[in-house]
């Protein structure tokens, strides 16, 4: 049967949909694929213009806090302080990214929002209203909730890089942070909606650490990428945006279904 829009190219009663899943959806939906295109744009100008700087200040500002083994120490400690400078590197240049990715993200955010509010309407199967586009109000909302979002990612940014110095272990918490930023930043468009403030998005994401991870893997990935990252982030940001949207909402289903059918059984228990 040829899909006309009007359904979800997705199963509705799967847990997760993998990010590979969503080129299907994608398929024969025009208004995803042009509002994609257009904050590939904004992504891609603004991330052109300032990620270098960004990287290169963080870069020539920051070095490395344990001291290069001399010759004469064991092979093995030099293994170790290349492997913990590598994680810092990639940790530190991934924390640059993000810094000068929050900008295109609080310019994008009333397209990103519009872009979430479409793909889960046709993921339901409900077709898009010709008038669906938000008003000044709306738009204004938008962009005061994204620069809240980014002015809080900024600060978990910073926590990140002083992380990072940390001996053996800074690493390691700084990619954590830098997964959960990046989680917060996909699923904070559609927790919004669902009326959840700051603090209950965050409480979703400490309570879901593996949908999270899920979430939130590809933007710190996709930043280590050398010279192609910010292309690669500005094709994939909306990806990812529809990707956060249809997930939340399948877990937030899911865990529904479970309450109600866990209230069912005691009621019928009580009876």
């Amino acid at each position: 049967m040829p899909n006309d829009g009007s359904t979800s190219s997705l199963s509705t009663e799967r847990s997760f949909v993998p990010l590979l899943d969503l080129l299907l959806f994608y398929r024969s939906r025009r208004i995803l694929l042009i509002w994609s295109l257009f904050i590939f744009l904004i992504f891609f100008m603004i991330m052109l213009l300032v990620l270098s700087f960004f990287t290169n200040f963080v870069s020539s500002q920051i070095q490395f806090v344990i001291p290069a083994p001399a010759e004469e120490d064991s092979p093995l400690w030099h293994l170790l302080f290349w492997f913990l400078n590598g994680m810092f590197l990639v940790c530190l240049r991934a924390a640059s990214f993000f810094l000068s990715f929050l900008p295109a993200y609080v310019l994008a955010s009333p397209f990103l929002q519009f872009l979430s509010i479409s793909a889960e309407a046709l993921y339901h199967g409900k077709k898009l209203k010709d008038d669906a586009f938000p008003d000044i109000d709306e738009v204004l909302g938008d962009l005061k909730d994204g620069s809240v979002t980014a002015i809080l990612c900024f600060g978990v940014t910073v926590i990140a890089i002083i992380a990072d110095f940390i001996p053996f272990l800074g690493a390691l918490i700084c990619a954590v942070m830098l997964l959960s930023a990046s989680a917060f930043l996909v699923v904070r468009f559609p927790s919004s909606r669902r009326g959840w403030d700051l603090r209950q998005t965050i409480e979703w994401i400490i309570g879901h650490p593996w949908d999270s991870a899920r979430i939130g893997m590809f933007p710190p990935l996709m930043a280590t990428v050398p010279i192609l990252s910010p292309f690669l982030v500005a094709t994939m940001f909306p990806f990812l945006i529809i990707y956060g949207a249809l997930n939340l909402d399948l877990i937030e289903g899911s865990r529904r279904k479970k309450t109600s059918v866990a209230q069912t059984m005691i009621v019928e228990e009580d009876s």
